[in-house]
């Protein structure tokens, strides 16, 4: 049984890595911020214009820059705001670790109230660094030759 599960498992897989993502990138809404990866290992940046057959329009400034399907390694785009998540994560993480001090400290207390007043400082700096993080998404991914 669980040898069938395997099997049905990594055919699963390896189905789902073979497919291909193009259609996917044609899915995406034209004006939303897009990274687009070459194989000479530049990153370029831009507005989705458009797709074209095998073509990938980038708008900057007012330009248009077309990129070649051949040419591209990974495209990215950017990932609706989760700003306020990630910030109240990272204000999680920073609260957590200043708790672990004060559990780890040697019990002295002004060092735990030090610790303590610290800790809105702490939370308010990795609220600030997790919602300053924007996130991108894969939409297309080329496969290896």
């Amino acid at each position: 049984m669980f040898r069938i599960f395997l099997i049905c498992w990594f055919t699963g897989v390896a189905m789902f890595a073979q497919t291909d993502s193009w259609e996917r990138l044609r899915a995406v809404p034209v004006g939303i911020a897009t990274h687009v990866h070459t194989r000479d290992g530049r990153t370029l940046k831009g507005e989705l214009a458009g797709v074209e057959g095998n073509v990938v329009v980038l708008r900057k400034n007012l330009a248009d820059r077309l990129v070649d399907r051949a040419d591209i390694v990974k495209v990215s785009v950017r990932k609706p705001s989760k700003r306020w998540r990630n910030g109240w994560i990272g204000a999680g993480i920073a609260t957590a670790i200043v708790l672990t001090a004060v559990f780890q400290s040697s019990g002295d207390l002004e060092s735990i109230r030090f610790l303590i007043g610290g800790t809105a400082l702490y939370a308010g700096a990795g609220f600030g660094i997790g919602a300053l993080i924007p996130g991108y998404e894969t939409v297309y991914k080329a496969r290896r030759k």
